[in-house]
């Protein structure tokens, strides 16, 4: 799993590994280390819902996070002899949002315009 994680972005993935548990499973708890703007960041995630070959949805464990962050959402919609992969990050900022919304909507999305 680890060499997959390293392969999908070489230059931003650094560490992942299963803590408990068996790959894809519900319930299993996984640890990554990655890049993000340059800092990297660790974090060990809750495996909530696995639909094979479809859906993968994982929380961070840390309470604090959950606030901000509740959820991930991996999705593979098969499309003829390949498929569209897409990457769903639920945030949660209220106030804070209202003040801050277009100048972090368009940062991430240089950063992500950055690896295309």
């Amino acid at each position: 799993m680890e060499e997959n994680y390293k392969a999908w972005h070489p230059d931003d993935h650094v560490v992942f590994r299963l803590i408990k548990g068996k790959p894809l499973e519900e319930g299993a708890i996984g640890y990554f280390e990655e890049y993000l703007h340059g800092k990297l960041h660790k974090a060990k995630v809750l495996y909530t819902k696995i639909v094979p070959n479809r859906e993968i949805e994982y929380r961070p464990l840390f309470w604090l996070w959950r606030i901000f962050w509740p959820k991930s959402v991996f999705t593979i919609e098969p499309k003829g002899k390949s498929c569209i992969f897409t990457a769903t990050v639920h945030y949660r900022l209220g106030w804070l949002s209202t003040k801050l919304a277009k100048k972090i909507e368009l940062r991430l999305l240089l950063s992500l315009l950055k690896d295309i």
